[in-house]
């Protein structure tokens, strides 16, 4: 039965409608991809960061002793004392920040790749390569739990 065209047309119209619901789905796949690659690579900063910041506390740690030492030896006041744990106190300030952050883009990293969020998701991977990887294809970030 002749119908004008009318089943052509609407065939027409399915395609395209299908044509759209996958690239709304291929879009809200790149937002979540990106949202996890943003989340990763944030983890893997703060994982640096606290790094470093463990090593400062360290370093600050030993120069304070040495510090206390000279005091007591009277070569120095103990001003010098007073700033290093001064200088403690800021750093340990900071390492709490960045592990309440750590905690933050766990979850967030838990959540962006549809697990239940958990704030103490083990990532690994190295920033500098990684970093550099993203920008000629897409992050392949090892994740354990």
């Amino acid at each position: 039965l002749y119908n004008g065209g009318r089943d052509r047309i609407e065939r027409k119209i399915l395609s395209e409608r299908e044509a759209l619901a996958n690239r709304r789905l291929e879009l809200a796949r790149a937002r979540v991809t990106q949202e996890a690659a943003r989340a990763f690579f944030e983890l893997l900063y703060i994982n640096m960061a606290l790094g470093l910041k463990q090593e400062a506390l360290k370093v600050n740690s030993d120069q304070r002793q040495i510090a206390k030492r000279i005091a007591r030896a009277g070569i120095t006041s103990s001003a010098d004392v007073y700033e290093f744990e001064f200088r403690e106190s800021s750093l340990q300030t900071e390492l709490n920040l960045l592990t309440h952050e750590k905690n933050v883009m766990s979850r967030a990293l838990s959540q962006a790749m549809g697990r239940e969020p958990r704030k103490d998701l083990l990532i690994q991977g190295d920033f500098e390569k990684d970093f550099q990887f993203v920008r000629a294809a897409v992050p392949r970030p090892v994740i354990t739990d």
